[in-house]
């Protein structure tokens, strides 16, 4: 038996089945679906227009890099306006988590539409009910649909300008940096034109601006913008006010990326106290606050203290934003550097390969942060001595980061360098291995037979002494001191003890 509902060609509720394509629309008979296909319902239906969805404005082409491929659906999963479920349900990407977090696109679309007859244009990336960014598929898509919405406004709208401005921030929530940074730059001289230099949405333009040249690897211009766009908001919108907060925390990370740590450490420092007192300790820009704070401490040398915020940071993001959330990876990312720079490197290998996982499933493969967990879970593994595997790691890094950023991009030539380290380290040790089977036969009591591991030869290769490592005799396994001091590995049976 057919459910109950309102025929979409009639209008009477009656027993009704579903449109096969869309499951929006619902028909009580075959010409009342035709009636309404002929009406119009052949453009709107998700089965024609689903192949077309993420067809770009005036023609170009937009690689959407987040995508739902590695998302679940959950069986109960709705959509958080309509109630309904079907294939077209994509993560919204915000905060929501579980069942609530899945909507239909042309249910946001006509929510966003609705909260702009109250001037309200936050429904366009913004969700309702956690007050959070959307990411991903779901804001790009919005931001496409905010793009049509205004295309026949004037370009000095400010309607128009805040849809360019939308959409830009959607190109570099998808990693695609030199796009967002050449629409902002459009956008920023129109703003400049229409409202003037000191308006703060043309100041919020600027600031994206500055962002999106930073991570196209142009930090000092970016560092010179987000100081200018600080000076400004201090002046108009105050020295407390939640958008020259992000400035302040802008300007910091552009100086971490330019080198400048210990300014960065004071200027993120600053800023998280402002937010603790402001938005509180558990806002998600607190949190990010913290988070950027470990980012140049790690960066200056003090990883006690930079592994030690970054693990209180990650543990509060899942309970805030749930551990799936792209600001939940950055931060499990950043403890994993955090314990490869204090020595950890076994875990922090763990911990780079976990992120890598759910960035390949949150971000899709080809996502910027996709390409840097790579690299950085490539160090981890290089660092603990296996360099085979991080080689493998590297070159695909290397590939994919020439394709995505380009072949000059700052990180497309550091993959180059770590690929050719790796390489080189993996032909010292095996040239070297062979070497020490060979001395240690001869150096060793009763003749016993040793075989090395690989953090022997990472401890001669480095020229350290005194270094602790394994070996296997018969089935029982030993500790045995190395001493590499000399031209030729000495292994001498000091506090010989069974394990």
């Amino acid at each position: 038996m057919n459910a109950q509902r309102v025929c979409t060609g009639c209008g009477r509720k009656t027993e009704c089945k579903s449109c096969s394509g869309c499951k929006r629309a619902h028909y009580c008979s075959k010409a009342c679906q035709v009636k309404d296909w002929k009406a119009g319902h052949n453009k709107r239906c998700g089965h024609r227009t689903k192949r077309t969805q993420t067809a770009t404005i005036n023609s170009r082409p937009r690689r959407v890099i987040h995508s739902q491929a590695g998302v679940r659906i959950p069986e109960n999963a709705e959509c958080n306006i309509c109630l309904e479920r079907d294939d077209n349900l994509i993560p919204l990407g915000c905060a929501c988590r579980d069942n609530a977090g899945f909507g239909h696109v042309d249910c946001l679309v006509k929510a966003a539409e609705a909260r702009m007859r109250t001037s309200d244009r936050n429904g366009w990336h913004t969700c309702t009910t956690c007050k959070q960014l959307f990411t991903g598929e779901m804001w790009m898509r919005l931001a496409e649909s905010y793009m049509k919405h205004t295309e026949s406004f004037n370009p000095e709208s400010e309607d128009r300008l805040a849809a360019c401005n939308n959409m830009g921030g959607a190109l570099y929530s998808s990693g695609q940096f030199a796009e967002a940074a050449k629409i902002f730059r459009e956008n920023l001289n129109l703003s400049k034109k229409v409202l003037g230099r000191k308006h703060p949405n043309t100041l919020e333009i600027k600031d994206n601006l500055g962002s999106a040249l930073g991570s196209s690897g142009q930090h000092v211009e970016a560092a010179k913008m987000h100081r200018e766009t600080l000076n400004l908001r201090k002046k108009v919108l105050g020295p407390e006010h939640p958008d020259t907060l992000n400035s302040m925390n802008n300007l910091g990370c552009a100086l971490c990326s330019s080198g400048q740590y210990v300014e960065a450490a004071k200027m993120h420092r600053e800023t998280l106290n402002l937010r603790k007192k402001v938005l509180g300790p558990k806002h998600p820009d607190t949190l990010s606050s913290m988070n950027n704070l470990g980012n140049a401490l790690d960066s200056s040398g003090q990883y006690v203290e930079a592994a030690k915020m970054r693990r209180e940071t990650l543990n509060v993001l899942k309970k805030v934003l749930g551990s799936e959330h792209p600001n939940t990876l950055d931060s499990m990312n950043n403890l994993g550097n955090a314990l490869g720079n204090s020595g950890q490197h076994v875990e922090a290998a763990k911990m780079h390969r976990e992120t890598l996982n759910l960035r390949k499933k949150v971000l899709g493969p080809e996502h910027p942060d996709t390409l840097s967990s790579m690299g950085n879970l490539g160090n981890a593994l290089g660092n603990s001595g296996q360099y085979v595997e991080a080689a493998k790691i590297f070159r695909q890094t290397l590939i994919m980061s020439k394709k995505v950023l380009g072949h000059n991009h700052p990180d497309t030539v550091v993959h180059a360098t770590h690929l050719k380290l790796a390489l080189q380290k993996q032909e010292e040790t095996s040239v070297h291995t062979s070497a020490y089977s060979e001395h240690s036969e001869n150096r060793l009591v009763d003749g016993d037979r040793v075989m090395l591991t690989g953090l022997a030869a990472t401890a001669h290769l480095n020229g350290m002494s005194g270094v602790i490592v394994k070996f296997v005799q018969a089935k029982d396994r030993y500790v045995v001191q190395v001493d590499t001091s000399k031209k030729t590995i000495l292994v001498k049976m000091a506090n010989l003890q069974q394990i």
